[in-house]
């Protein structure tokens, strides 16, 4: 936290938790209870913040330019999902680009079988 922070750590505040409703409950597995909560307070600096908003522009504005087709495979990597997981990963993509019928782009990508593979009606994965 401290590497992406907008400023110079300043103080290091730690609370013990008590009275948590969890702890009457009994968990199932390895299950690692909270027993603090750690804030880190910072002195703004405001060139690191102007640094970091630029950043976040710049990735903002290099997403617009992204393909469909690499968004898509963007959403699926690693996982196999179905169609409506794959619209929900996608709507925020969708509503930069201004597409009224991105939903038909979305399966329009999907056919293509060099980069997706159809695992049963409605559930894709990447293609091997």
């Amino acid at each position: 936290m401290e590497r992406i922070a907008l400023g110079r750590l300043v103080d290091e505040l730690i609370k013990t938790q008590h009275n948590c409703v969890s702890d009457s409950r009994q968990y199932r597995g390895n299950v690692i209870r909270i027993g603090h909560e750690k804030l880190l307070v910072f002195r703004r600096n405001k060139a690191m913040a102007l640094a970091f908003l630029a950043t976040v522009q710049k990735r903002a504005q290099a997403m617009v330019s992204v393909t469909w087709k690499a968004a898509v495979r963007r959403s699926l990597q690693g996982k196999t999902l179905s169609l409506e997981q794959i619209y929900q990963a996608m709507a925020p993509y969708a509503a930069m680009r201004n597409n009224t019928h991105w939903q038909a782009k979305v399966r329009q990508c999907l056919q293509d079988e060099r980069f997706f593979e159809r695992v049963e009606t409605g559930v894709y994965t990447l293609a091997q």
